[in-house]
C-alpha cells in the first residue's frame, strides 16, 4: 500500500531510517491544516488533518460546539476556509469537518505492536509559524492519577468527558504548548507513516493521545453522513 500525496508516494510497508525523517514531513505536512474556532470575541487556534479526499478534516471537540463558526487553512492557502463541522463524538471528543474541495489525506493506521520507546512524529501549525515537525517516543499508556483527576487541568478535564474505555497514549520529546492550543488534534505518525492517534492533551511536558482505533470509529461514519447530505439535498 502507497501512500499518496502531492509530492510523491511513500512505501507505508518500510520503516523510514532516521536520516529520511524528513520524508514523513514533507510527504505529510500536505493532510495537517490549521483549525480556527470562532466564539463571540474568543479565537482559538489548533490542528486538524484530512481523512478522506473528499475533504473531511478531523480534529479535537476541545472548545468547539454544534454552533461554533470553524475555518481551516492549509499548506498552500493564502487565508482560512470556511469548514461544517458535522459531527462531534460524545465519547472521545473528536470533530469531524467536512471542507468543499479535493485533499490530499492520511492514512489511519492500528495500535497492535506499539511499545514503550517507539518513534513516533507529529506535524502541528503554529499560528504565524510554517509547519513544524516533531518527533518523540511512546513512553506508557495514560494511568488513572485519582478518581477525581485532580490536579491534571486539561487534561483531567478531557478524562472526566470522554468514555472510561479509552486508553490514551503517552509520548515524551513533543513539548507541546497548551497553552496556545497549537498542538490539540495534531496527527501522531509512526514511522510508516500511518496515523496512530491525535493529541488531546498535554501534561507536565508529556502529550497525550487518543488511539487510532477511536480516529477511525469517527471516520467509518463518513459514509452515513455523505449519504445523509445527500438525501437532504434531494428533497
Amino acid at each position: 500500500m502507497a501512500l499518496k500525496t502531492c509530492n510523491s508516494e511513500l512505501d507505508v510497508n518500510a520503516k523510514i531510517q532516521p536520516p529520511h525523517y524528513e520524508n514523513i514531513y514533507n510527504n505529510m505536512r500536505h493532510v495537517v491544516y490549521m483549525v480556527k474556532v470562532v466564539k463571540r470575541d474568543d479565537t482559538k487556534i489548533f490542528t486538524g488533518f484530512c481523512v478522506e479526499k473528499n475533504g473531511y478534516i478531523l480534529t479535537s471537540a476541545f472548545h468547539l460546539n454544534m454552533a461554533s463558526k470553524v475555518y481551516v487553512r492549509g499548506l498552500n492557502d493564502d487565508r482560512y476556509i470556511m469548514a461544517q463541522l458535522r459531527k462531534i463524538c460524545s465519547d472521545s471528543r473528536i470533530a469531524l469537518l467536512k471542507i468543499n474541495r479535493q485533499c490530499d489525506y492520511a492514512y489511519i493506521g492500528d495500535n497492535i505492536g506499539l511499545h514503550a520507546g517507539l518513534d513516533v512524529f507529529g506535524i502541528t501549525h503554529p499560528d504565524d509559524l510554517p509547519f513544524t515537525f516533531m518527533a518523540g517516543k511512546l513512553t506508557t499508556r495514560f494511568e488513572s492519577y485519582n478518581k477525581n483527576m485532580e490536579g491534571l487541568g486539561h487534561l483531567g478535564q478531557y478524562k472526566r468527558s470522554c468514555h472510561d474505555a479509552i486508553d490514551l497514549l503517552c509520548i515524551n520529546g513533543f513539548q507541546s504548548d497548551l497553552e496556545n492550543l497549537h498542538s490539540i488534534g495534531c496527527p501522531v505518525f509512526n514511522s510508516k507513516g500511518l496515523v496512530i492517534g491525535m493529541i488531546v492533551s498535554s501534561h507536565k511536558g508529556l502529550d497525550y493521545v487518543v488511539p487510532a482505533v477511536w480516529l477511525s470509529r469517527i471516520k467509518d461514519s463518513i459514509n452515513q453522513l455523505s449519504s445523509q447530505a445527500s438525501g437532504s439535498r434531494q428533497q
